[in-house]
């Protein structure tokens, strides 16, 4: 029934037809998705993973801000919800949830991470050479701009092979997730 609201949704993206399916939204996509963050927060706690949420809060609007856009269609066609180490969508440690027609993912990962953080990441990359090399391989080419900052040398051969990591992108993810339905 969520995938369902959101192809209607896609199909029209008007005021008048979400305003007379608003309480299918808040039934078929909300409720689920409250009730499937609160499943996943309690089962991550049970594992001993420190992601958090309020499920209420942790769920993205469906409106979209569009002062500043060329395209003015109201609504989002898909939801979205975040999970953090601390429960706030503005942290760096993410686990994303994405629904859409058009295929679902999930992505983790750290935007902006501080000091700590991103050197544990980078020392994860230089300890561990096989498992490294087995991430790059699975994502997209071509790689950063430049190789992350440890170890000094940059003639090392982990440092030279992290030149060639990248971001995945949502397209990748998407199509992971489409491949294993």
């Amino acid at each position: 029934a969520s995938l369902a609201f959101l192809r209607g949704l896609a199909a029209t993206n008007a005021r008048s037809w979400f305003t007379a399916n608003k309480p299918t939204y808040e039934k078929s996509v909300l409720a689920p998705f409250h009730l499937l963050l609160a499943d996943v927060v309690s089962a991550l706690a049970g594992q001993g993973i420190p992601l958090a949420g309020d499920p209420k809060k942790a769920v993205f609007r469906i409106y979209r801000d569009v002062r500043f856009s060329k395209e003015k269609l109201p609504y989002k066609t898909h939801a979205g919800a975040v999970l953090t180490h601390d429960g706030v969508k503005g942290a760096s440690g993410i686990l994303y949830f994405h629904f859409d027609p058009e295929g679902c993912f999930l992505a983790a990962g750290f935007h902006a991470p501080g000091p700590e953080h991103l050197g544990a990441l980078r020392a994860a990359i230089h300890i561990d050479p096989p498992r490294s090399d087995a991430i790059r391989a699975a994502l997209p080419k071509p790689g950063l701009a430049r190789a992350p900052m440890a170890p000094p040398n940059r003639n090392h051969p982990q440092c030279r092979a992290a030149a060639d990591w990248r971001q995945p992108s949502a397209g990748l993810l998407r199509q992971l997730s489409n491949t294993n339905r």
